[in-house]
C-alpha cells in the first residue's frame, strides 16, 4: 500500500496565509498608466490703449497795425482797404530816363501795397501819392521816375494781393523834411483823415 505525506493542519494553515498575501498585494498595487499632461494655458493679450493726436491750438490772428501820426521807412500803414510799406527812399540824380531838371534831384521810394479787401481795388499813383517838403510844398509824381510802378501800383489790384513798384518824385535839390502822403480815394486830397504820413528820413 502507497503512503502518502502527512499534511499537517499548520503547513495547511501556513500554505493558505501566503497564498492569499500575496493575492491581497497583487490587487493593491494599481496597474501603471500613462501620465497625464495639461494642456499649457494661453497668456492673455492686453491691446495697448490708441493713441490720441493732441489737438493743435488755433493760429493767432496777425496782430492790428498801430496807427501813427507819422511812420517810418519799413513801417506797414493800415489805411483801408489797403495795407501800405514803404520800404526803402533814395535821392537820385538821374533815372533810366535821363536825368532831373537842373537844380532838381529825384526823390525814389519803393512802395507796397497790399489789397485786404474781399474783392479786387483800384489804385492811382496820381491821385493818391504826393511828397510834401518842410515848407508844405506839394509835388505830384514824376511818370519818367515812376514807370515800374505805373505797370504794377498804378491800376487793378486783386483780393488778397500785393502789388509793388518804386514811385518817383522830382524835387528842388537839397530839399529837407519829405514826407510821402498815401490817401484814400475817399478823401480830398487835403484832408487831413483817411490818409498815411511816411517820413522819408532824407
Amino acid at each position: 500500500m502507497t503512503r502518502h505525506p502527512r499534511i499537517t493542519f499548520r503547513a495547511a494553515l501556513l500554505s493558505g496565509l501566503v497564498a492569499l498575501s500575496l493575492s491581497g498585494c497583487a490587487a493593491a498595487t494599481p496597474a501603471a498608466g500613462p501620465t497625464a499632461i495639461s494642456e499649457p494655458t494661453a497668456a492673455a493679450v492686453v491691446e495697448p490703449a490708441p493713441t490720441v493726436a493732441p489737438t493743435a491750438a488755433p493760429a493767432a490772428p496777425a496782430p492790428a497795425l498801430e496807427v501813427k501820426d507819422l511812420y517810418a521807412v519799413g513801417d506797414t500803414a493800415p489805411l483801408e482797404p489797403w495795407r501800405v510799406q514803404v520800404m526803402a527812399s533814395q535821392i537820385a540824380t538821374e533815372t533810366e530816363l535821363g536825368p532831373a531838371d537842373e537844380g532838381n534831384e529825384f526823390v525814389l521810394i519803393d512802395l507796397a501795397l497790399t489789397n485786404t479787401a474781399a474783392d479786387a481795388q483800384s489804385f492811382s499813383l496820381l491821385l493818391q501819392t504826393t511828397l510834401e517838403d518842410a515848407t508844405g510844398v506839394v509835388y505830384a509824381i514824376d511818370p519818367g521816375a515812376s514807370m515800374s510802378a505805373i505797370m504794377s501800383l498804378n491800376g487793378t489790384v486783386d483780393a488778397a494781393e500785393e502789388a509793388t513798384g518804386t514811385i518817383g518824385f522830382q524835387v528842388p535839390a537839397g530839399s529837407a523834411g519829405l514826407r510821402l502822403v498815401v490817401r484814400t480815394l475817399a478823401e480830398g486830397a487835403t484832408s487831413e483823415t483817411g490818409r498815411a504820413v511816411f517820413d522819408l528820413d532824407l
